[in-house]
């Protein structure tokens, strides 16, 4: 019906936009190095928004670094990202 091809060509613009972010975000990087240092430093700004610089020690932040299965986790006890905010 013409109410589901609208709703499935909303949910494709949709997509479409998000891939574009991304394709966006990632060329703005000059090194490889640079996206690990982006997502550290969102660590960093996600801990300050949660604790407040007063209370900044009770951040933390987890790096590991995995080489058998050549993985890299970046953990924060941050205040996260919304859901609505995925997308920027």
């Amino acid at each position: 019906s013409e109410i589901i091809k609208n709703e499935l060509l909303e949910k494709l613009h949709a997509l479409n936009e998000k891939q574009a972010n991304i394709e966006r975000i990632i060329s703005s990087y000059r090194h490889t190095w640079d996206i690990f240092t982006e997502l550290i430093q969102n660590a960093a700004d996600a801990i300050i928004e949660e604790f407040g610089f007063e209370n900044i020690n009770a951040g933390k932040i987890l790096l590991e670094i995995n080489n058998e299965h050549r993985t890299i986790n970046i953990t924060d006890n941050g205040c996260g990202i919304k859901e609505a905010d995925l997308s920027s």
